[in-house]
């Protein structure tokens, strides 16, 4: 009977290794594809943010990872008085994000703000496209709030290596 005992606790263990180990290295992933030309094959999935990158003979870059999200998310706006356009690019980033605003009266404002809300950096936006630096900010996470006097706008922004 305890041979019997051992034997069912040591095939539950080894099942139970089996069930964490065979989810190791699987992602679910919103998008993805393969590329070949006569140089070569790519294979991609597009959502998660790279973690390193190289850069080849050419002007390409390649970031590796499982995913690759580049989309601005409008987090959250204050109802403008008037229809006003803000674009905030490259996202992610690597050394720091624009801002273009469509607007030709300047008194925009910004805070840049880490994951738990402490604001990190702070600035007026003087031209209607700024350049906000972030190299002195580690790989992670941010909110950039950008306001107006009756607007406020956030946008998350991820920062890469």
């Amino acid at each position: 009977m305890r041979k019997q005992l051992k034997a069912i606790g040591l095939a539950m263990k080894l099942l139970l290794l089996a069930a964490i180990t065979a989810d190791a290295q699987t992602a679910i992933t919103s998008l993805g594809g393969d590329v070949s030309s006569p140089a070569g094959s790519l294979n991609y999935t597009v959502g998660q943010i790279a973690t390193s990158s190289a850069v080849g003979q050419g002007q390409a870059s390649i970031y590796e990872g499982v995913q690759q999200t580049y989309t601005v998310e409008e987090l959250r706006v204050r109802t403008p008085e008037k229809d006003i356009q803000i674009s905030v690019y490259p996202n992610p980033t690597m050394d720091g994000v624009f801002v273009e605003i469509s607007d030709s009266e300047i008194g925009f404002c910004y805070e840049l703000l880490s994951s738990n809300g402490s604001i990190l950096k702070s600035g007026i936006l003087n031209d209607t496209k700024q350049k906000i630096e972030m190299n002195a900010y580690p790989v992670a996470t941010y909110v950039l709030r950008v306001m107006g006097k009756n607007s406020e706008y956030d946008f998350k922004i991820a920062r890469i290596k």
